[in-house]
């Protein structure tokens, strides 16, 4: 699939190593792929910082798919 794909994690995270998004990015097909690594935070990622980012990737996700038509449905869902 070549959509637009924006991924977040926290360097701080004890949960899920960060380079596991790292290796997630290199696997992309798409050209149209980032990642934001924010480095205070942990896996919660419960901050103000934290939320307007995700607000952020969103609306840069929703501009980037705007001119194009994708179909985000996961495999198998018909």
């Amino acid at each position: 699939m070549n959509c637009p794909v924006r991924l977040i994690h926290a360097q701080q995270d004890e949960e899920v190593p960060y380079a596991i998004a790292l290796r997630l990015l290199e696997r992309c097909s798409t050209k149209d792929a980032s990642i934001v690594l924010i480095k205070s935070s942990n896996h919660a990622m419960e901050g103000m910082r934290e939320f307007a980012t995700m607000r952020f990737l969103i609306s840069d996700i929703l501009d980037a798919s705007r001119y194009n038509q994708y179909d985000l449905t996961s495999p198998g869902s018909g």
